[in-house]
């Protein structure tokens, strides 16, 4: 098994989309969650913060049987422009943009 883990453990967002205002803190324990994931599968690489961008973790999400992602996203029903996944460096991903991922399935 290799895992990619992901995590928003600190720092706080607040923006606006599709005319929705959003506040996200990190999530406290996020980064001891991937460190103990890490801790008990060894071939995990983890992202934590500001090194868990969607330049460096989408990429690489092929790369490993499991993906694992401890952070905020909001589902904002009918409108998957607005829909997003949150990561540790404040970018999103829209749920349109999680439609060009490649994960492969087992």
């Amino acid at each position: 098994m290799q895992v990619l883990a992901g995590a928003f453990a600190t720092g706080r967002y607040n923006f606006k989309v599709g005319g929705e205002a959003f506040d996200f803190s990190g999530l406290p324990f996020a980064g001891a969650e991937v460190e103990n994931l890490a801790k008990t599968i060894p071939t995990t690489t983890q992202f934590i913060d500001q090194a868990f961008t969607p330049e460096v973790t989408v990429p690489k999400m092929d790369d490993y049987t499991v993906v694992h992602l401890a952070t905020h996203a909001a589902f904002v029903v009918g409108t998957p422009d607005d829909s997003f996944i949150l990561f540790g460096n404040g970018d999103r991903i829209t749920l349109r943009e999680m439609q060009n991922w490649s994960l492969t399935s087992l």
